[in-house]
């Protein structure tokens, strides 16, 4: 059971459900809910979680030192998992992902392929796309926002262009790509201390830590303002118009409420603001599903 927990901890919970969230409600948009009882979901689905470990596993085994002062409750920055461990569970988990996809499809393959090579490029110290706010935040933003919304969907809907996307599924992805942009500045706010000795040009490192949270909270509110308003702007073919934007308001209060009660030079406080901040991204694919539903 205490091998389960560590490898649980290893997989950053967050990312995973995150990645289970997403993935169930571009397959019930897509397809329906038919679609959970195929095959074809559930290699997706496992290809996807798969390919989540080998990014978040990867992220870990290069950055221990870092991690050490920054998030020491993670299992190879305090020794609960051995170095060696975190890799072979990389190295399977990239394996996984790539066998699961291509019993798919080809094109889905090549789609895993590449999530996981940007994922290993924000990484890879010959790279090292998160040494640079600018690439860190592009890179989390292509996968999170554009790649994983725009290919799942269309795997699961069987369109064989982006021309036959709906607009609402075109709205879901804008507004998660401003909020990946969120994720990718207010995660890294309470790592300052650790990000800086490792010369990682974060936000917060270069500009400060309010700077970054002003930046993150204004990009984001521009989502729930879009979120709000687009509805009644672009004629929705598949989703209720009026639960999106009702759903928007709603989240986009509570994150309001959240925002202003949040002291970014605090660090508790931004890392429990960091943590309700996944559940609204949760809340956004549960939105738009129900909207889906609800049509």
């Amino acid at each position: 059971m205490r091998k389960l927990l560590t490898f649980w901890k290893f997989t950053r919970p967050h990312t995973i459900i995150g990645s289970a969230v997403s993935v169930s409600a571009l397959a019930f948009m897509g397809g329906g809910i038919d679609i959970f009882g195929t095959a074809p979901f559930a290699f997706a689905m496992v290809s996807a979680l798969a390919c989540n470990v080998f990014i978040t596993g990867y992220n870990q085994v290069t950055d221990v030192a870092t991690d050490k002062i920054n998030k020491p409750e993670l299992p190879l920055a305090s020794g609960e998992m051995q170095i060696e461990t975190g890799k072979r569970i990389t190295r399977l988990s990239g394996l996984t992902a790539a066998v699961f996809a291509a019993l798919v499809s080809w094109w889905f393959l090549a789609f895993i392929f590449s999530i996981g090579v940007l994922g290993f490029l924000y990484s890879w110290r010959a790279v090292f796309l998160k040494k640079r706010h600018l690439s860190a935040a592009t890179a989390i933003s292509a996968v999170r926002g554009l790649l994983v919304n725009i290919g799942f969907y269309m795997l699961f809907a069987g369109t064989g262009s982006i021309t036959e996307i709906p607009p609402e599924i075109w709205l879901l992805t804008s507004f998660v790509v401003l909020f990946s942009l969120g994720i990718a500045w207010f995660k890294d706010i309470p790592d300052v201390r650790g990000d800086a000795q490792a010369e990682i040009g974060t936000l917060a490192v270069t500009h400060g830590a309010e700077r970054a949270y002003l930046s993150g909270t204004v990009i984001v509110g521009a989502g729930y303002a879009a979120g709000i308003a687009v509805p009644f702007s672009v004629a929705f073919s598949h989703a209720d118009p009026w639960f999106v934007s009702a759903g928007h308001l709603m989240a986009g209060l509570a994150f309001a409420a959240f925002a202003a009660k949040t002291d970014p030079r605090k660090h508790e406080e931004i890392r429990r603001f960091y943590r309700l901040f996944w559940v609204l991204f949760f809340a956004e694919y549960i939105i738009f599903a129900a909207a889906f539903g609800a049509a």
